[in-house]
């Protein structure tokens, strides 16, 4: 499946993460980091602060095959 199949079912994500793949790098991004040293990660936000996180295959575009998804669950300390 690739991040657009995703789109077209489940929409628009809510935020993109940029994950350090390593430390040093010119900038070419606006954090500073160049765009071969981040992962680019797609989160869809869930109820109670939980998210999805899609993963897509480099270059981390949308026709790209997912890589990885990950649900990410609420630590008891971070309810609210």
């Amino acid at each position: 499946m690739t991040l657009q199949e995703v789109i077209d079912r489940a929409g628009d994500y809510t935020n993109v993460i940029e994950l350090p793949l390593r430390e040093g790098a010119d900038s070419e991004t606006p954090n500073g980091r160049a765009r071969d040293d981040v992962a680019l990660v797609y989160e869809y936000a869930l109820p109670y602060q939980a998210a999805v996180l899609e993963i897509p295959e480099r270059p981390f575009k949308a026709e790209n095959r997912i890589r990885a998804a990950v649900v990410r669950q609420v630590r008891g300390d971070e309810e609210t």
